[in-house]
């Protein structure tokens, strides 16, 4: 029912803040530690329930029921040292979409970060040129 939409969220929220035991696990085995807890914290019946049914209805609607892992949010560099700008981007973009942000919003941060990746490339390639210069 829509009036209980804000309590949807608020479990499905709940779900992704929680970082996994084991990072591999299904998403099945992640709701079972995701309910467990809930338990363990004296939730009554029907919000221990609750909770189930949005983090399955988050997954079933959001996702295609994929057997999805909470974005990963560690950006690690190449083999040459830099970051990968467009991977960059996309998990900006996935935990900004999680997350609920507005569109807008998004596209803000995306161009405010892209100007950034752009003034560190120029700072970078400028540095370069000096020392160039000074042999």
């Amino acid at each position: 029912p829509e009036r209980n939409a804000k309590f949807y969220v608020y479990w499905v929220r709940m779900f992704f803040s929680r970082e996994p035991s084991n990072p591999g696990s299904s998403l099945s085995e992640r709701i079972a530690i995701f309910i467990e807890e809930l338990q363990t914290q004296r939730k009554e019946e029907w919000q221990v329930h609750q909770a189930e049914h949005a983090v399955r209805i988050y997954f079933h609607n959001f996702l295609d029921g994929q057997e999805a892992q909470t974005p990963e949010r560690k950006l690690l560099p190449q083999s040459n040292g830099k970051i990968n700008v467009d991977e960059a981007l996309a998990q900006l973009r996935t935990v900004l979409r999680v997350k609920h942000y507005s569109y807008r919003t998004e596209q803000t941060y995306l161009d405010w970060i892209k100007r950034f990746f752009g003034y560190l490339k120029e700072t970078s390639m400028s540095q370069q040129d000096a020392r160039r210069s000074r042999r």
